[in-house]
C-alpha cells in the first residue's frame, strides 16, 4: 500500500532508527529552523556534531515528497566521500517504502516519482558532469571542500519549469578547507558591495544582496539576487550527541590552533591555512607604528587608504613602466591570464585579467592579442611567463604543435613578444607561497609592494582564499580555485625588473607609485643593481626582450 503523506512540516523530518516513521522532536532547535528557513541560498555550518549531514538528508526528502516528480541532488567533493557519508546515512534512515535505492547510478526512486540523485565533483571540470541537469534543490555538504566556481556553476542547474514550487540552496560545513573564504565572504561577512549601506547582518538574518553593477547591462530591473541566511550549528545544539558521546567536544579540542577553534567552536575567524588571507588588505588605517609611511606621505593617522586592491578599472601604465604578462592555462577548469606594470621605483600593479573556462588555446592567444594591440601595449611587453605545461607535446592526441607554440603563432611571432615557459615541479609551488607574502608586504616607503585594479575581479576574488594543501602544507592547494594564484605567482617568480626614472615628474604616475617612488629615491642610491620586494631592478642576462646570447 503506497504511503500518503500527510500535513505538516516535519511529517518525515527526523526518522526513528527503530521504527522507520518519523517521531516529533527528534529534531534539534538549530535545524527546525533551518528546515522553515524561506531563504533561497541557507547555509548550515559551524562546530563538528551539529547534524549537518542529517540536516540535508532530511531537508532533501522532504523536497521529494511535498513535489512529486522532482529532482533533487546532493553532493559531496569525492565518491569515496559520497559513499561513506550520505549514501550510508540515506539508507540507514529512510525506509524501502519510501524510496528505493540504486546503487548502479546512485539515486534514490520516491513512491511519489521524485529521484534524488547522489553526485560528486572531484575536480573542477567535473561540474559539466551536470550540464542538462534540473534540479528542485541542490545540496553540498562539506561546501568548504569545494571551490567557489564549482559552486556557482552547480546552483545555475536549480531550476524549475513548472510554477510555484519553491526552488532552493543548501549548503552545509565546517570552516576551513578550500572553501572556507567564499562561504564566509558568502554568509558571514559579506563585502560592502554586496551590502550596500545596510546595517551588519543580525544573527540568523535572511537578506538579499545588493544587484551587481554589472547587471544593469542585461538583468531586468524586477529580478534580484537570491536571498541568504547563515544559521550556526554546535555540538551544544545536538542533543542526541551530547547524551551519547559527552566526551566528543574535549576530543575536538585535542587537535589544538585553528583546526581544533573550527571543529570544537565553528570559528570562522581561527584560519592560518589561507597563503595570503592573513596578508591581504583591501584598505589599510594609518596607525602610529606605520613609520616609513608617514615619513614618506601626507597621511595621518586614522586615515583609511587603498592598500593591494586599487578601485580604478581603467588605470593604465604611465611612462616609464615596464609591462609583462603570466598565463596559467586551463580549459575544463579557468584559464588565467594577466598583465602586471613595475613602476619605476619597483612598485608592481597588476591591471588586465582574461579568466575564462572552455576557450580554445588558439582563442586565448587570440583574445589576447586582440587586447594587447588595442591597449597600446604590443611593444611595451618585455615578456609573458607560461604555465610550463604549455610546452609539453601533445602528439599523444594527434596534435602536432603544442600550446606554447600556438600562443608562438599570434603573439610571439607577430608581436615579438618572447615567451617563456615558468618554473616547474615540486621546487616551484614551494616557492610560490613565499613569493607571494613578499608582494604583499611593505616597501621601503610602507607600502605594499604589489596592487591590482579592479579590473581583475577574479584574481581579487580568489587568491586570498587559496588554501595550504592539509596533506602537503608546503604547497597550495590544487583543488582550490588557485589558478589567478598560479598564474601571477609566475609573474613573480620570474623577478621582473624596471628601469630607474629619476625624473618623476615626467612619468604621471599615481599618488601610491609617486610616493613609492620618492621613498625608494630617498632610501638607495640612484646605481646600483638592488631588488625591492619582488621587482629587481636589473637582472645581469636579461635583455628587456628577453635572455641575451
Amino acid at each position: 500500500m503506497p504511503l500518503v503523506r500527510q500535513a505538516g512540516p516535519f511529517e518525515f523530518g527526523y526518522i526513528s532508527p527503530t521504527t522507520g516513521l518519523h517521531e516529533r522532536g527528534l529534531e534539534n532547535p538549530k535545524q527546525f529552523l533551518a528546515h522553515t528557513s524561506q531563504a533561497d541560498w541557507l547555509f548550515y555550518g559551524g562546530a563538528a556534531g551539529g547534524g549537518k549531514s542529517e540536516y540535508l538528508i532530511v531537508e532533501a526528502v522532504q523536497v521529494c515528497l511535498d513535489n512529486p516528480g522532482c529532482e533533487v541532488a546532493l553532493f559531496r567533493r569525492t565518491h569515496k566521500d559520497l559513499l561513506r557519508s550520505l549514501i550510508m546515512r540515506f539508507r540507514a534512515l529512510v525506509p524501502k517504502r519510501i524510496a528505493r535505492f540504486n546503487a548502479t547510478d546512485m539515486y534514490a526512486q520516491f513512491f511519489n516519482g521524485s529521484i534524488l540523485w547522489f553526485c560528486y565533483c572531484a575536480t573542477e571540470a567535473d561540474v559539466y558532469n551536470y550540464q542538462s541537469a534540473q534540479w528542485l534543490m541542490l545540496g553540498l555538504d562539506e561546501a568548504s571542500h569545494f571551490t567557489e566556481y564549482q559552486f556557482m556553476y552547480l546552483q545555475t542547474r536549480v531550476r524549475s519549469v513548472i510554477p510555484h514550487r519553491r526552488k532552493r540552496v543548501r549548503l552545509a560545513s565546517n570552516p576551513g578547507n578550500r572553501g572556507h573564504g567564499w562561504l564566509k565572504r558568502f554568509f558571514l561577512r559579506p563585502p560592502p558591495e554586496l551590502l550596500g549601506n545596510r546595517a551588519p547582518l543580525a544573527m540568523h538574518e535572511v537578506w538579499r544582496p545588493e544587484r551587481p553593477k554589472e547587471w544593469e547591462q542585461f538583468v531586468p530591473p524586477g529580478q534580484q539576487m537570491p536571498t541568504r541566511q547563515f544559521i550556526p550549528a554546535y555540538f551544544e545544539d545536538n542533543w542526541a550527541l551530547q547524551q551519547n558521546d559527552p566526551g566528543y567536544l574535549a576530543q575536538l579540542y585535542l587537535l589544538g590552533g585553528d583546526k581544533g577553534r573550527q571543529l570544537a567552536e565553528g570559528d570562522w575567524d581561527a584560519n592560518s591555512t589561507m597563503i595570503c588571507g592573513n596578508e591581504w588588505r583591501t584598505t589599510h588605517r594609518v596607525s602610529s607604528t606605520d613609520v616609513d609611511l608617514l615619513a614618506s606621505s601626507r597621511l595621518k593617522v586614522g586615515q583609511v587608504i587603498n592598500w593591494h586592491v586599487i578601485p580604478n578599472d581603467l588605470w593604465r601604465p604611465p611612462k616609464g613602466a615596464t609591462i609583462f604578462g603570466s598565463v596559467d592555462y586551463g580549459y575544463g577548469a579557468p584559464w588565467s591570464a594577466h598583465l602586471h606594470a613595475v613602476l619605476p621605483g619597483g612598485h608592481i600593479r597588476t591591471f588586465w585579467e582574461w579568466y575564462e573556462t572552455r576557450v580554445r588555446d588558439e582563442d586565448q592567444a587570440r583574445w589576447m592579442r586582440v587586447d594587447i594591440e588595442e591597449l597600446g601595449l604590443a611593444d611595451e611587453i618585455q615578456w609573458i611567463v607560461l604555465d610550463p605545461a604549455m610546452k609539453n607535446s601533445r602528439s599523444e592526441v594527434g596534435l602536432s604543435r603544442s600550446i606554447m607554440e600556438v600562443y608562438d603563432d599570434h603573439l610571439g611571432r607577430p608581436l615579438g613578444i618572447h615567451l617563456r615557459p615558468g618554473a616547474a615541479g615540486r621546487a616551484a609551488r614551494m616557492s610560490r607561497p613565499n613569493r607571494w607574502k613578499d608582494a604583499l608586504a611593505t616597501g621601503a616607503d610602507g607600502f605594499p609592494n604589489w596592487s591590482v585594479t579592479t579590473a581583475c575581479p577574479h584574481l581579487i576574488r580568489t587568491v586570498p582564499d587559496v588554501p595550504f594543501d592539509e596533506k602537503d602544507p608546503e604547497v597550495e592547494d590544487g583543488d582550490s580555485e588557485n589558478h589567478a594564484y598560479e598564474d601571477v605567482g609566475r609573474f613573480f617568480e620570474a623577478r621582473p625588473f624596471a628601469p630607474r626614472t629619476i625624473d618623476i615628474e615626467a612619468v604621471n604616475l599615481d599618488d601610491v607609485s609617486t610616493r613609492h617612488h620618492a621613498a625608494i629615491a630617498a632610501k638607495h642610491d640612484q646605481g646600483g643593481h638592488r631588488s625591492y620586494g619582488v621587482a629587481t631592478l636589473h637582472v645581469p642576462g636579461l635583455s628587456p626582450k628577453g635572455p641575451t646570447p
